[in-house]
């Protein structure tokens, strides 16, 4: 009888094991996670002693293979316009048996020179620095990558143990230790994605010495959405081509040599990824451009790559941690995804369901119709969808990011908006039904926005330490009507922080803006109530709920 008894207790256990939820988390960083390294040596405490293939600074030089290079990949694009006065321009600069300069040397001596024809009395000076400002953010890197030095034997050396920011340390090991509750090996073992980068090499040697030092093994997962184009077009071979299609970078096997090949040979393999995911205890994304994540891991169509349906099946399944920071969490949205935007951009024109505009497109006259360097533009169908809920953001407070994910929450009509503060994690973990834990980590605050009704919403802010238990099945809370008269409006303040609104709004949590973008309009910013569906800018007016969770 006893026997038959452990017989049943132990079917039950079995049972109730295969159907307990995923308790796999993610941890959504929101960028800014400074180290002590030998390319941030101001991020150091005490003395440190880097090696002679220590990579403290990346170099460039003019010199005549460096033009050759250049004035090639510019007759291939749509710059020759401009082409002739920054080939002049360069010509004159040129030096073959020179020192290397630093970028910051290079943008100063090109913005400080001046060309004059005297014996032409027809035609203009060229003036380095009006062609500096006239220059987008695709065309000065394109620049920078002809001129750039090969980093031969160097690399980033990390000392995590040296960090004065100790936050950041906690995020980073906080992680290893996602990883390593979900392995059976003495060390979890990691893999680093620099998917967000436009240079998939460039932070590489910094997130694998970094996890390394937190006390994981570490591996590079080398897929991208250059790799992904590569691969479905069979195309391996050609990788720097879709490396300049796909990322905007040049040149990169020539001043990468070494890790340009390993991402060839990964691009060849088509299990070559599946593998890897399948014998890791985390995956973390860099920072960077959450639009190139996202092209790395999804088609053009939206279906996801085998590489990310077997993430997020082992992430369901409680088998692997999944960490980002920066765009590497804002891509993890599984609601409309951010891809750009600021607040008066948001407030003004309200949300865009389109690719973002080229960085600095404004700066070259190249911005999309309808589009600017600012527009608030998402991705409709979302990201990777790790967190299925929500709208992640990042950098929130210090780029002052609430007021612009209001307005998405709005306009693509989502119940749910995280945005975690720069040097600081919000870990999300699945509880039984449809619950969810939050903790925030680190220094500063995570922040959800909670769309209650069409106009209200709620604002939780956790502070480090917090918790909050969510229920996704729970209706949605309803805030009782506002009848109290609204206070004359005063001019809007674009220098304050969200923060500093919230603490003006007073204890009664209320306060009114007017903003004045010209032509007699007059829009009015609330800490009230959201505005009603396609009520345009007119409209757009903000009551919240304020509530602060902090560690007990």
């Amino acid at each position: 009888m006893r026997y038959c008894l452990y017989l049943i207790c132990g079917a039950i256990l079995i049972c109730l094991a295969t159907t307990t939820p995923a308790t796999a988390a993610v941890m959504l960083a929101g960028g800014h996670l400074p180290v002590c390294s030998s390319m941030a040596p101001a991020q150091c405490s005490g003395s440190t002693d880097w090696t002679e293939q220590a990579l403290d600074e990346h170099r460039f030089r003019i010199d005549t293979e460096a033009l050759r290079r250049w004035t090639e990949a510019v007759d291939q694009s749509a710059d020759q316009s401009m082409a002739r006065d920054w080939l002049q321009l360069l010509v004159h600069l040129r030096d073959d048996d020179g020192r290397w300069q630093t970028r910051a040397e290079l943008a100063a001596l090109i913005r400080s020179t001046r060309l004059s024809f005297p014996d032409q009395a027809d035609r203009e000076d060229i003036l380095g620095e009006a062609l500096y400002q006239t220059a987008d953010h695709q065309q000065w890197m394109r620049l920078l990558d002809h001129f750039q030095q090969p980093v031969g034997d160097r690399r980033e050396q990390v000392k995590l143990a040296h960090s004065r920011n100790s936050a950041s340390v906690e995020v980073f090991e906080r992680f290893v230790a996602m990883a390593a509750a979900l392995s059976e090996r003495p060390r979890p073992l990691i893999a680093v994605s620099t998917a967000s980068s436009r240079d998939p090499y460039d932070a590489l040697d910094f997130y694998l010495q970094v996890f390394e030092q937190a006390g994981a093994e570490v591996i590079w997962l080398p897929l991208d959405a250059a790799v992904h184009r590569a691969r479905e077009l069979g195309q391996c071979e050609q990788l720097a081509e879709f490396q300049a299609s796909e990322l905007g970078s040049h040149d990169r096997q020539r001043v990468w040599p070494r890790q340009y090949e390993q991402q060839v040979r990964f691009c060849s393999e088509s299990e070559a990824g599946i593998k890897l995911v399948d014998k890791i205890d985390g995956l973390f994304l860099n920072g960077g451009d959450q639009w190139l994540t996202l092209h790395a891991f999804r088609a053009a169509d939206g279906a996801p790559t085998p590489e990310l349906e077997r993430v997020l099946l082992r992430l369901e399944s409680g088998k692997l941690a999944l960490g980002g920071t920066s765009a590497g969490a804002a891509v993890q949205s599984g609601a409309a995804m951010i891809s750009n935007g600021g607040n008066q951009a948001a407030l003004l024109y309200g949300a865009k369901a389109s690719p973002p505009p080229p960085p600095g497109c404004q700066r070259s006259g190249r911005c999309p119709q309808g589009l600017d360097g600012d527009s608030l533009t998402y991705h409709l169908p979302g990201g990777l969808g790790s967190v299925p809920f929500a709208i992640v953001d990042t950098h929130f407070s210090e780029r002052q990011r609430q007021i612009r994910l209001l307005r998405l929450l709005t306009d693509s009509q989502q119940r749910l908006g995280i945005g975690v503060d720069e040097t600081t994690a919000l870990i999300i973990k699945p509880l039984p039904g449809s619950s969810f834990r939050l903790e925030a980590i680190g220094a500063s605050s995570a922040w959800v926005f909670e769309r209650t009704h069409h106009d209200t919403a709620k604002l939780h802010r956790l502070t480090s330490g917090a918790k909050l238990t969510m229920d996704l099945a729970a209706a949605a809370p309803t805030f009782p009507e506002n009848t109290a008269a609204d206070p004359a409006c005063r001019p809007f303040d674009w220098s304050k922080s969200f923060n500093e609104l919230l603490a003006s709004a007073g204890s009664k949590g209320h306060s009114r803006w007017c903003l004045e973008p010209g032509r007699n309009r007059r829009f009015a910013l609330s800490l009230e109530q959201l505005s009603a569906p396609g009520a345009g800018v007119q409209g757009f007016v903000m009551r919240l709920e304020a509530l602060e969770h902090e560690a007990h």
